[in-house]
């Protein structure tokens, strides 16, 4: 081999370990930016920008995702993501109200219903059965229009007989499902 041939193959290899290690610093920084622009992206909801129904109760479906474990759910598309939570996945509204929460069938739902429930005043059905929901709050005496309540299969904890109590003083109230618990 020549010296040419020589000083050309070593040129060569330093390129390519130059390109190599360049190819590694790009990748280390898509990642470290990923790292850092994600969790930015994902605290930055607010329900300010929320117009389709009060801030009250975008506050609570916030509440909803935070306690019972959001960030688990096996199904949670548009939930923290976009401004129009009735068409987050589990939710109807009507009248510019939630109406309707939801989950069954074990979306990875667990944790203690939120006290900010009571906020739903327009709530007709909050259906998690099959989830884990943890425990009640005393405020789901405040749904005066929920019609159907399930949570059949909750593995609901604890005692909850006040919070039964409260819910059997709702007139519009048909279905309540606490069974499998």
């Amino acid at each position: 081999m020549s010296f040419r041939q020589h000083t050309t193959l070593n040129r060569i290899y330093h390129q390519e370990i130059d390109m190599h290690a360049a190819q590694k610093i790009i990748v280390l920084l898509i990642v470290f930016i990923c790292c850092l622009v994600i969790p930015v992206f994902a605290q930055q909801f607010s329900c300010d920008a929320v117009t389709e129904i009060p801030k009250t109760e975008c506050e609570a479906l916030v509440a909803f995702y935070n306690s019972m474990n959001g960030s688990q759910w096996t199904n949670k598309p548009g939930w923290l993501q976009t401004n129009t939570p009735c068409k987050w996945y589990g939710i109807k509204c009507a009248e510019q109200h939630v109406t309707t929460i939801k989950f069954v069938y074990g979306n990875n739902i667990s944790g203690p219903l939120p006290s900010e429930i009571g906020n739903l005043p327009n709530l007709q059905t909050l259906d998690l059965s099959y989830n884990k929901v943890t425990s009640l709050p005393s405020e789901i005496g405040n749904l005066s229009n929920l019609q159907i309540f399930n949570l059949l299969g909750s593995r609901l904890a604890g005692n909850i007989a006040v919070e039964v109590e409260k819910l059997s003083k709702l007139h519009a109230l048909q279905v309540l499902s606490l069974s499998a618990n």
